[in-house]
């Protein structure tokens, strides 16, 4: 059967059994760590970790990051989205130590700090273990 095997090289539609070309996409990875793409012009870092305490006149983020990722520190600047897990509106007074954190942005210059695009916060529950 013709078609069960993908046509023949001179027809000039596609069989229904021809596969699309496979493309690569970035998704999110399942181990919360530090994660570099390697892709040319797409420098996003994305670090999950707890919140070690949060220094607002210098509007940095000490992290301690999950899964050994290099990132201690997040750089908060004017441009920086911060809202909590359900994606409402936070300030960086309202981060606290504990909380869990989910940076996105581009490493500084030394590797150890990440300029943030973005951040996602989930309070840290009272009476929980940090890190629980």
């Amino acid at each position: 059967m013709l078609a069960a095997c993908g046509g023949s090289s001179t027809s000039p539609t596609a069989s229904p059994t021809t596969r699309a070309p496979v493309t690569q996409t970035r998704a999110a990875s399942a181990t919360p760590s530090a994660q570099t793409t390697s892709s040319p012009g797409a420098d996003e870092v994305e670090v999950t970790g707890i919140v070690g305490s949060v220094i607002a006149r210098n509007n940095v983020i000490s992290v301690r990051p999950l899964e050994g990722a290099s990132v201690t520190k997040v750089l908060v600047d004017a441009t920086t989205v911060i809202r909590r897990a359900d994606g409402s509106p936070l300030s960086l007074a309202e981060i606290h130590a504990s909380d869990r954190i989910i940076a996105r942005g581009a490493l500084n210059d030394r590797g150890d700090g990440l300029v943030a695009r973005e951040i996602t916060v989930q309070t840290a529950v009272p009476g929980a273990r940090p890190g629980g």
